[in-house]
């Protein structure tokens, strides 16, 4: 509210010197009116911030992308096989993480070309969907809680799996109008920053 009553202000001062320079010269003129112009685009931008960080958007957002990285794990363990030597394949990484996540595993991948899965930092060429997995599919999840600020935030739930249960929290961000994971803070039991285990990582291997 703060900010739009000051844009507001800035647009009734604008306008007001607009009038006041009505006699003067051409030149004069249109610099006010690009003023006028650059006022109304930064009033304008203030709005769209605010809707761009609606948080009962945001929290259904963030829960849908939680819910379909678990219907494309489940449905690629237990969904059609299309022939004997083929199965649906989704990039993971690509589908539901950030820029700066993808690069820092593109590095990784460089790094540990041509390694075992389980090798180097420890998917070798093959991520899949590893960091949303902990034990053998199928999975379900409960208790979703969505922690929003701005276009960052974090979302943390229960995910079973065999009768076992374990806590997993991410960092997420928007990007482009979407909600993507940015970071994984937890995973069952194990607590850290994979980006910064992945940045350590890379700057070990250069």
């Amino acid at each position: 509210m703060k900010r739009k009553l000051f844009d507001i202000a800035i647009a009734a001062v604008s306008m007001c010197v607009m009038v006041a320079c009505g006699s003067k010269d051409a030149s004069k003129d249109k610099a006010s009116d690009k003023d006028k112009a650059a006022t109304e685009q930064v009033t304008e931008g203030a709005v769209e911030d605010e809707q761009a960080v609606d948080p009962a958007e945001a929290e259904q957002a963030i829960t849908d992308l939680v819910n379909a990285v678990y219907d494309d794990i489940n449905d690629l363990t237990f969904g059609p096989v299309l022939n004997d030597e083929e199965t649906p394949e989704v990039d993971f990484i690509a589908k539901y993480c950030s820029k700066d996540f993808r690069k820092l595993v593109a590095k990784i991948c460089e790094i540990d070309r041509g390694l075992d899965s389980g090798g180097g930092f420890g998917y070798g060429d093959d991520w899949g969907a590893e960091m949303w997995s902990y034990y053998a599919p199928p999975f379900s999840v409960d208790n979703i809680e969505v922690d929003v600020d701005g276009n960052e935030g974090t979302v943390s739930y229960d995910f079973s799996s065999n009768g076992e249960e374990v806590e997993m929290v991410f960092r997420v961000v928007r990007e482009d109008g979407e909600w993507r994971f940015s970071d994984c803070l937890r995973q069952g039991p194990d607590d850290g920053s994979w980006v910064e285990r992945m940045k350590e990582y890379i700057e070990e291997h250069q």
